[in-house]
């Protein structure tokens, strides 16, 4: 029953996030078409929004699907493995429990996502299509920010209740650009190795250029965030590593610190390294500095998938003095 609940947790935790990061990785770090450099480049962009779209889709089922599972394995939980399944029962924990009533707005909420992301594989026209995406990207994010309703932080009854949520909302934003944007920062960079050239290579580099100052900004909002919810808390140092949850705390920082050291070479080595190959003339084939960013970048996501399972260990885990 655990191991059911963790991994529907992990899964919808992870679709959550890549859904929301997949749509603002098309506005911050794709070229815009009126501005794509070479008919290559075009050509590449159509094809990795291609890519795109179903990944989204992709996101979308596994979303759904798992936050089903997971209302299901939580319902079970709730009326025991010994009592007979009772519609009125399920239905009771629905509608008055907190995790029920979540679950449905969130249900309404990714089906309208659902619909956006439809007519917008259909859509030619680019008005209509903004307006789609936009929509599409208010509707993911906002059901990624609504996980916060469902944790340790709403269960939580004080005067600070309030500003706990807001922050816990911010939190789980900030997550779609970093870790959430490595998935589709990795994609970029596997197609410029799979198919370099000079128009690839300056896309890379400013892919690279853009992404590591948004990475920055974020991993300063996650640590402010994180900690102001930690102190809530852990009430005593010792806490860390008396009680489970303050050792599934400790773990997951002493992971994220292992992301931000893969970041800080990135940032500090090998990003002026790609902008070189981008500037060199002749040399359209060479992505060393492309090929050690994408390394890196799948280490970084490696680690990003071990911080969400010990996130989704955490949600079931009480905090101490709780």
């Amino acid at each position: 029953m655990i191991f059911s609940l963790v991994v529907t947790r992990w899964l919808h935790w992870t679709a959550c996030i890549l859904l929301t990061s997949s749509q603002l990785f098309r506005v911050y770090l794709l070229p815009q078409k009126q501005v794509t450099e070479g008919q290559n480049v075009q050509l590449w962009r159509e094809a990795f929004l291609s890519r795109l779209r179903r990944f989204d889709h992709a996101a979308w089922v596994v979303a759904l699907l798992s936050l089903c599972a997971w209302f299901a394995v939580t319902a079970w939980n709730m009326i025991g493995p010994d009592e007979s399944l009772d519609i009125s029962l399920i239905s009771t924990i629905a509608v008055q429990t907190q995790l029920g009533r979540v679950s449905i707005a969130r249900l309404v909420i990714l089906a309208l996502a659902g619909l956006c992301l439809f007519v917008l594989g259909r859509s030619t026209s680019t008005k209509k299509g903004r307006v789609s995406r936009l929509a599409a990207m208010g509707l993911v994010a906002l059901n990624l920010v609504m996980l916060a309703l469902v944790g340790h932080v709403a269960a939580r009854t004080s005067p600070a209740g309030g500003l706990l949520l807001a922050v816990d909302a911010i939190h789980l934003g900030a997550a779609s650009v970093w870790p959430g944007g490595l998935v589709f920062f990795a994609l970029l960079l596997r197609s410029t190795i799979a198919s370099p050239s000079s128009g690839l290579r300056a896309l890379a580099a400013r892919a690279t250029r853009r992404f590591s100052a948004s990475s920055l900004v974020t991993v300063a909002i996650l640590s402010i965030t994180g900690l102001t919810i930690s102190l809530f808390f852990i009430h005593d140092v010792s806490d860390l590593w008396k009680t489970t949850y303050g050792q599934l705390l400790s773990a997951k920082v002493l992971v994220v610190c292992g992301m931000i050291a893969f970041g800080a070479q990135n940032l500090l080595i090998l990003k002026h390294r790609v902008e070189l190959e981008a500037r060199r003339e002749n040399a359209s084939q060479e992505t060393g500095a492309v090929r050690a960013l994408f390394r890196n970048v799948l280490w970084e996501l490696a680690l990003g998938g071990g911080v969400i399972l010990i996130v989704a260990v955490l949600g079931i885990t009480g905090p101490p003095h709780h």
